[in-house]
């Protein structure tokens, strides 16, 4: 097995285009909550208690961009980021999205989140992504939100540690942390045990956290059978995938990672995606990649790899779309009906001077064949 070193590379380029999930793993908050309202349930109106709620919200948030002018008047379920149960007329949609320009985005009054937002007990989505909340913690009430299935907090500019409380969040299904646009503010976490308790979790992002001290990521992202979608990149990670015996993470269909890679790559047998460019990482690719047949997107781009590509990439078959450019790869390039398919194969290879044969116009002396 190779030995891979990972350092931090803190780059703001490489954080321009964030992981995407691929359609297949996306997961639409409209499969879990019900319609706003339809055309002959018009006469459903909010609940006074949780109006009352939306408006000392309100109260303690900036808001320069006007994004909540529609924010009065007596039926909440009308008002912009609001979304109501047709059957309950519960609020159970709460997104205060911010907007591109962050000096128009929502901020805080007076420092913190307004705990009148746990009024909203029936909330399945809040959504408080892209604000500017001037490194203000994540609150700890957050964790009581015992309906929430859906959970976007990044770019928001959050900052200090990420409360355990988010652990008591039984039914979440998808949770977004990442803050791969928040320059300013830091958010950590020293110990991730809470996350072992989101046992239903599908997608799961917390791109540039600082885990540096989080010895225990590899083992609790283990506790999470269901998840499909991993997204850890610039993270500071200190250890790799777990071990082979331990692995179960049998439904992880993407993984983007900013941390080693090890032979035990190829136990994720329902890996569809995976994504390691701009790790720093060196070595050889392990042969173990060649292992993971449902493999369908590649990109080892912009590393230190050496030495030859294994042949066995030619056993994914599923393979679409391959990035290898821009390392210290050697020798001949792999022949296989399905790396034969891939577009634009030039630009796959670009940037490894070592590489020879089809389809490189260099031809592979006999010692590199």
């Amino acid at each position: 097995m190779a030995v891979l070193k990972i350092l931090w590379f803190s780059i703001l380029t490489i954080c321009c285009l964030p992981f995407i999930p691929t359609q297949s793993t996306t997961i639409e908050p409209a499969h879990v909550v019900a319609s706003t309202r339809s055309s002959n349930t018009s006469s459903i109106r909010c609940i006074p208690r949780e109006r009352d709620a939306l408006l000392a919200i309100r109260a303690g948030l900036t808001d320069p961009g006007n994004y909540l002018s529609s924010w009065q008047g007596e039926d909440c379920c009308e008002w912009k980021g609001v979304r109501c149960s047709n059957r309950t007329s519960h609020a159970v949609e709460l997104a205060l999205r911010g907007l591109a320009d962050v000096n128009s985005s929502i901020g805080l009054r007076e420092g913190r989140l307004n705990s009148s937002l746990l009024g909203l007990r029936h909330l399945r989505i809040l959504d408080l992504r892209g604000n500017n909340f001037n490194g203000t913690p994540i609150p700890k009430f957050i964790g009581e939100f015992k309906n929430l299935r859906y959970l976007y907090l990044s770019n928001a500019n959050f900052g200090g540690q990420v409360p355990p409380q988010i652990g008591n969040l039984s039914k979440l299904i998808y949770l977004d942390m990442n803050s791969i646009f928040q320059d300013l503010y830091t958010i950590y976490s020293t110990d991730l045990a809470w996350l072992s308790r989101l046992t239903e979790l599908h997608y799961l992002d917390l791109s540039r956290m600082d885990l540096s001290a989080a010895v225990d990521w590899a083992h609790v992202v283990n506790k999470l059978p269901s998840l499909v979608t991993l997204n850890l990149r610039f993270c500071m990670l200190r250890n790799g995938i777990p071990s082979p015996e331990h692995v179960n993470l049998t439904s992880l269909e993407s993984l983007d990672l900013f941390g080693p890679i090890t032979e035990e790559i190829g136990k994720l047998a329902a890996l569809k995606n995976l994504n390691l460019s701009w790790n720093h990482l060196n070595g050889t690719i392990p042969d173990s990649i060649g292992d993971v047949h449902s493999l369908e997107s590649l990109d080892l781009s912009h590393n230190e790899f050496g030495g030859k590509i294994p042949a066995n990439l030619s056993n994914l078959l599923s393979l679409t779309r391959l990035n290898l450019s821009y390392n210290n790869l050697t020798g001949g390039i792999p022949s296989g009906n399905q790396l034969q398919t891939l577009v634009d194969q030039a630009s796959i290879y670009i940037g490894n001077p070592g590489l020879c044969g089809p389809p490189l116009s260099k031809i592979c002396s006999e010692e590199l064949i």
